[in-house]
This record gives C-alpha cells, structure tokens and sequence, in this order.
C-alpha cells in the first residue's frame, strides 16, 4: 500500500516538474522607476511555483521512506531447503598407476 502511494506521488510529483519547466515568466516593464517592483513581482511568482513543486518532490521522498520503512519490517521469508538428486555411479572406479 505505501509503495503504491510512493509510486502515485512520484508520478503527480513528475508532472508538477514538467508542468513547472513548461512554464515562462514574462516580465512586462511598465516603467524604470517601476521596474524593480515588476521584477520583484515576477521573481516572487517565480519563488512561489518552485517552491510548490519542491514541495511535491520532498514528499515524494517522504513517501519512499516511508515505504522503505514499511518493508523493511515485514518479516524476511524462511530461507526454503530444496534437495536435488545426486547421481552416483555404480560402475567401479579403477585407477590406472603406470611405473617406469
């Protein structure tokens, strides 16, 4: 269930990023006594939008912890004894020793 979350929020955390990479701030100059305000005003709309999409990526990683978490706790599987046949041969075995 949290891997299944985890892999929810990763892809509504991708489509944030693209969604925020997309994007294009224009700044309309109305004025030069006015421009650091128009600046400031973008720059800060700017803030706000990565700031939204860095908070869908830490709680993408939130979520991954957490389901790290969750299945490092269940329990390890049994370690499964399996035997195989061995093959033995019947014919006896003759060792040849060559003197000189």
């Amino acid at each position: 269930m949290a891997v299944t979350a985890a892999a929810a929020a990763v892809e509504t955390s991708r489509a944030a990023i693209a969604a925020q990479a997309a994007k294009t701030y224009t700044i309309a100059i109305t004025s030069e006594t006015g421009l650091k305000q128009d600046v400031g005003v973008v720059r800060q709309q700017l803030n706000n939008d990565l700031r939204t999409t860095q908070n869908t990526v830490q709680a993408v990683r939130e979520m991954a912890r957490k389901a790290a978490t969750t299945l490092a706790q269940l329990p390890k599987p049994s370690p499964s004894v399996s035997v195989s046949p061995v093959s033995t041969s019947s014919a006896p075995v003759v060792e040849e020793s060559v003197n000189q």
